[in-house]
């Protein structure tokens, strides 16, 4: 039997320490989204407070045992005798790694740049190319996969810094780059895996790994919510591809494959739900952090309690699979099914472990279940606030962070690549959102922009969900990023009888569906691979015309 997570679009059960409240819902107006409160059933609020009592008690009895037996149970993890220390910088500059890896990277863009324009660049003077995708379930990281193969053929990506990634786009994104293969040696298995949907995690072993990633966290008296089991429900799915330890590949384990320079940086994004205006949060392989908290910390150290800017914990660091489920957790997932089924198997590592440990934990798991209702509300994720008592902070009396999807927000990642120290000079956008008339994510964006005193071209919506692409820019400051603007539209050289809208509101493109065929995958596919090898002229001129215009170049 097929199982797919099936989505539905009522609201998003966000569970926070403090004010036990659920984020805004969104409005159906195309250019609007509200700030509407909701309060938490009340036998959520019961739920939820017997999960952090169950935790919380388990750690206590952990913490008692003896140093032997301790240290069987929970073998060093990497950085664990690591203290870290929150990064603030009131003028939000990049960390030191990301400052190595640009300088790396730069050179690999200015050699391609060089070859492809017959000139000489000043290694001071290399355009920054950041590519930006939608969220959008299954059928976004689909596309963004497509366009990523199509910008590597044509040579696009050669000229890419970063990649940003919101939702169903960093689950493409991720999982490639912590590969450490090429786009088709990772993504070519994939495309033909993606008939069951999202996978159960059967088999001892790897039920084994999940229940280790749960009591870790426990032990740290850090909160667990389906978000876990969903973020290795996805991690089971996506990563098995690239890596043979699935449910405990980390973020922070990608750097190798970036460092040297060989592929664009990612970043992935979520916002804080539990503050108005919402606030955007960013992942890389090199830090966690907010330019509007203008503070960072390593991605090992991100969920460790802080205090004063110093975690005051070793616990270990988040994993991958937990960051697609942080990422893409604006979807209302039907996952009573597969969930359930996940339990049911929990019970063979029963044998596996020390009953003081296998009874809290059925206990903590079974309450996470029973938080699921009809068509499920995911809890959000819930971790330390990494701010809390520093000084600079205007966050710094929360003890902790709530963290959702950030198109709940807007629907285009926009929020990191507008970074001032970034510079990002030219701004490619795949919207594979459920909706392009008229272009409401970008016009959000745009919103943001202004809302944040943020440089940002004015944007003629006027035809705009009706051409494959459009560029914008400021004539009169250079400084300002230009924007190409790709929407998931028809696109009758591809395909006249293809047609994505169709697609999204009759048939398999529906947000909905997390189950592709093959033949569906390589038909959305290679739409976005179509169309950015079909328009790569046009990026190329719009590059040309940053050396010339910004940089001082003659061409």
């Amino acid at each position: 039997m097929k199982k797919c997570f099936i989505l539905h679009s009522t609201f998003l059960l966000v569970l926070t320490f403090t004010t036990n409240t659920v984020p805004p819902l969104m409005s159906d107006l195309p250019f609007e989204r509200s700030y509407e409160e909701t309060r938490l059933p009340q036998f959520l609020t019961d739920i939820y407070g017997s999960i952090k009592q169950t935790i919380n008690d388990f750690g206590t009895t952990l913490s008692s045992l003896p140093e032997n037996i301790y240290n069987s149970l929970f073998p060093s993890k990497p950085y664990q005798n690591e203290i870290a220390h929150l990064r603030y910088s009131p003028t939000d500059e990049l960390c030191s790694q990301e400052q190595e890896y640009v300088s790396k990277r730069l050179e690999n863009v200015q050699k391609y740049l060089e070859e492809t324009f017959n000139i000489k660049l000043d290694k001071n003077k290399i355009p920054r190319i950041a590519c930006c995708f939608s969220g959008g379930g299954f059928r976004s990281m689909i596309t963004t996969f497509g366009f990523l193969n199509g910008a590597q053929r044509s040579g696009a990506l050669d000229a890419t810094l970063y990649l940003a990634g919101l939702s169903g786009s960093t689950w493409a994104i991720a999982p490639w780059i912590a590969s450490g293969k090429s786009l088709p040696d990772y993504f070519e298995p994939l495309s033909i895996d993606l008939d069951d949907g999202i996978k159960q995690i059967m088999g001892l072993s790897r039920l084994k790994q999940l229940m280790k990633l749960f009591i870790h966290k426990m032990l740290y008296k850090q909160m667990v919510t389906s978000i876990d089991i969903y973020g290795g429900l996805l991690a089971n799915t996506l990563l098995t591809h690239a890596s043979d330890n699935p449910l405990h590949l980390t973020m922070s384990e990608s750097h190798q494959y970036i460092m040297n320079g060989s592929l664009p940086m990612p970043i992935y994004t979520a916002i804080q739900s539990n503050l108005e205006p919402y606030e955007w949060v960013e992942f890389t392989p090199f830090e966690v952090g907010s330019s509007y908290l203008k503070s960072y910390v390593p991605t090992w150290a991100f969920g460790r309690k802080f205090k004063e800017g110093i975690s005051t914990n070793s616990a270990p660091e988040q994993t991958l699979g937990f960051y697609l489920g942080v990422c893409g957790s604006a979807f209302e997932v039907n996952l009573q099914d597969v969930i359930r089924m996940t339990a049911d198997n929990i019970a063979q590592v029963k044998s596996e472990l020390p009953s003081f440990i296998y009874e809290p934990l059925k206990k903590c798991i079974l309450l996470i279940i029973n938080s699921i209702i009809g068509e499920a509300r995911l809890f959000p994720a819930m971790l330390a606030n990494f701010s809390y008592l520093h000084s600079e902070s205007p966050i710094k009396d929360e003890k902790n962070m709530t963290l959702v999807d950030a198109g709940i927000d807007f629907n285009l990642p926009f929020p990191p690549l507008l970074r001032k120290t970034r510079s990002v000079d030219v701004i490619i956008v795949y919207d594979a959102s459920a909706s392009v008339s008229g272009a409401p994510e970008l016009y959000l964006a745009e919103k943001y922009a202004q809302r944040k005193g943020i440089k940002f071209p004015h944007i003629n919506y006027e035809g705009i969900d009706q051409k494959p692409i459009s560029i914008f820019k400021d004539d009169n400051d250079v400084e300002t990023p230009i924007i190409i603007y790709f929407p998931r539209i028809k696109n009758c050289n591809y395909d006249p009888h293809f047609d994505p809208d169709y697609c999204v509101s009759e048939d398999y493109c529906n947000t909905f569906n997390f189950a592709y065929s093959k033949e569906q995958v390589k038909q959305l596919c290679g739409l976005a691979e179509f169309t950015v090898i079909n328009q790569h002229e046009v990026i190329q001129n719009t590059i040309k015309e940053v050396l010339v215009n910004k940089y001082g170049y003659q061409i």
